[in-house]
């Protein structure tokens, strides 16, 4: 099959309507950046910076965008596979039965290490026997004879995870977490906490210092495997979400300054600018209409009326035809075809230029 007997803009509008039919919205313009990314085979990094926000936030969006088409198309969509599973799909051909509930994109699709365990506790055989049976599922074991021995590790070191005895000399394991929980470095490292069962566990002290779990002794594998992997992964989505969390404050303070640059350029210009979303239909998806997104001031003035009356148009079509204006069809096919339309049209005896370019699932109109 050769590369060429589908363009970008066929693919791009065949999955408009698919995802319009299937969820009753289109693709957002970060979307269409993706996808138009993946087209051109473009790092993430190269997308993220063509929009000017960072590439763990286009990564997060990416995830969920392989998701989004993969569910609707029944078929495994990844960055990497995107252009010629679009082509397969277009051209009506077996849909592979390897579809699975796995959307990982395949770059991203690597293995990463279990993570860092320190165990504490002053008795040898305790450290060796947790030690192998970490170790043989591919976690990395540091040992730490006392309570004294493990603060002075955790000052150049942060694990994932501490499992830490009860009973030890001269400090025991709730004086050892009170003072990890203390410290702002090492506040967030979960604490499992490790006792006999003819210890005494005082389990309501021990999760007020802030432990996250307990084992028992004699030690279970199963059990102690299935609590440790819990909790780094637990750590690890919590880490992730922190740094998410992060990235999307400052993609909103990037927003923010890019509103009050857009707002600044479109009250300053002598064209009138209007952004057009193209409405679809609910059966086919076909594009039947659009409604102003946003326009500036020249453009309202142009046909007599405010910002306001303009965004509260539900219907251009209405509005062109009013107006006498047959914009409609050469709009629509501008998002088919992705090529430029410029005319020239006359209202109230003014002659006018209107430039219009393709925007995400809409239009940009300039009126000059």
């Amino acid at each position: 099959m050769k590369d060429n007997q589908h363009t970008y803009e066929q693919v791009i509008e065949f999955i408009q309507q698919k995802v319009y039919l299937a969820e009753n919205k289109s693709l957002t313009i970060q979307e269409e950046c993706i996808l138009k990314g993946a087209w051109d085979e473009l790092s993430y990094e190269e997308i993220a910076d063509s929009l000017y926000i960072s590439s763990g936030t286009i990564r997060n969006i990416s995830a969920l965008l392989w998701q989004k088409l993969s569910q609707t198309f029944n078929y495994k969509i990844t960055k990497r596979t995107f252009k010629v599973s679009m082509f397969q799909i277009l051209d009506f051909q077996e849909i592979s039965d390897n579809f699975t509930d796995d959307f990982i994109d395949d770059e991203a699709d690597i293995l990463e290490p279990k993570g860092t365990i320190l165990l504490v506790d002053d008795k040898a055989e305790n450290l060796q026997l947790l030690k192998q049976i970490l170790n043989r599922e591919g976690y990395q074991v540091k040992n730490a004879i006392s309570g004294e021995i493990a603060l002075i590790y955790l000052e150049k070191n942060l694990p994932d995870l501490i499992l830490l005895d009860i009973i030890m000399p001269n400090m025991n394991g709730y004086q050892v977490c009170k003072l990890i929980k203390e410290n702002e470095q090492t506040k967030s490292i979960p604490i499992i906490f490790l006792s006999a069962l003819n210890e005494t566990l005082d389990k309501v002290k021990a999760f007020k210092l802030g432990a996250s779990d307990y084992i028992t002794k004699p030690f279970e594998e199963v059990e102690v495997l299935t609590r440790v992997s819990h909790h780094i992964a637990l750590k690890k989505r919590t880490l992730a979400l922190e740094r998410e969390i992060q990235e999307h404050q400052q993609t909103i303070e990037i927003l923010h300054q890019s509103r009050s640059i857009l707002a600044s350029m479109l009250n300053s210009t002598c064209y009138g600018i209007a952004a057009l979303q193209a409405i679809r239909s609910p059966k086919n998806g076909e594009i039947i209409d659009f409604h102003f997104l946003l326009v500036n001031s020249v453009f309202a003035k142009i046909f007599n009326l405010s910002k306001k009356q303009l965004i509260k148009t539900h219907s251009c079509a209405q509005f062109f035809e009013v107006n006498g204006l047959n914009w409609l069809d050469d709009l629509i096919k501008v998002i088919k075809t992705g090529k430029n339309y410029l005319d020239t049209f006359t209202y109230e005896g003014k002659l006018y230029k209107i430039y219009a370019i393709k925007l995400g699932d809409g239009v940009n109109v300039s009126i000059l």
